[in-house]
């Protein structure tokens, strides 16, 4: 017969593996679109991490809106950017293929941004060149979430497999992005193993 204590040790256990088997699974930015919680690689025609800077005043109010959605773990993580080359005249609604690593080069004609329930934030620029739109670039800046989400862990292969929508000037002259999901595979660091991460992004509030 087990003793109070054999089982007390037990419990400790099973609770310490459970714990162990919640912070090895992907983190998940579940967020409904009625609330309003709402950039790496090699590509394109600039070097990695760098992206084509909108007008001052679209810039303005990113930075704005960043500083009234800080993240609540610790400050972002670098921007990681990631494009969809596309060559066409006219507005793209959803944004669906093959992402690459890095930026399109051009003149950012539309932003669109979406927000997670941990304050992570989608960025899509539209890029053209006079008519021609050229290609979109999805920046990414993401908030801490140890041990998956840590500066030094690598993180690559951006998809959205249900698509990224893009709304039109929902306010301030900015546009709105959702996702009902995203997703990113997480390198191996430390004693962690590789795994992913995948978030959705609900349209915010770009005005407040």
């Amino acid at each position: 017969m087990k003793t109070l204590k054999q089982m007390r040790i037990q419990h400790a256990i099973l609770s310490i593996l459970v714990l162990l088997m919640t912070v090895a699974c992907d983190k998940q930015n579940n967020v409904s679109s009625n609330q309003i919680p709402p950039s790496g690689g090699i590509g394109g025609s600039n070097p990695a991490g760098a992206y084509p800077v909108p007008n001052a005043q679209t810039s303005q109010l990113i930075e704005s809106f960043k500083g009234s959605n800080p993240c609540q773990t610790g400050a972002r993580l670098p921007d990681m950017v990631f494009s969809l080359p596309v060559s066409f005249s006219g507005n793209l609604t959803k944004l669906e293929g093959q992402f690459m690593p890095g930026s399109v080069g051009g003149v950012v004609s539309n932003v669109y941004l979406g927000l997670s329930y941990y304050k992570d934030l989608l960025m899509v620029q539209k890029v053209t060149n006079g008519t021609q739109v050229t290609g979109y670039n999805v920046i990414l800046s993401m908030c801490p979430f140890p041990p998956l989400l840590v500066p030094g862990r690598a993180l690559s292969n951006f998809q959205a497999p249900m698509g990224i929508n893009l709304i039109d000037s929902v306010g301030c002259g900015i546009g709105a992005a959702t996702a009902s999901l995203t997703r990113m595979d997480v390198a191996a660091f430390q004693t962690y193993q590789p795994t992913f991460v995948e978030t959705t992004f609900a349209q915010p509030n770009t005005c407040q």
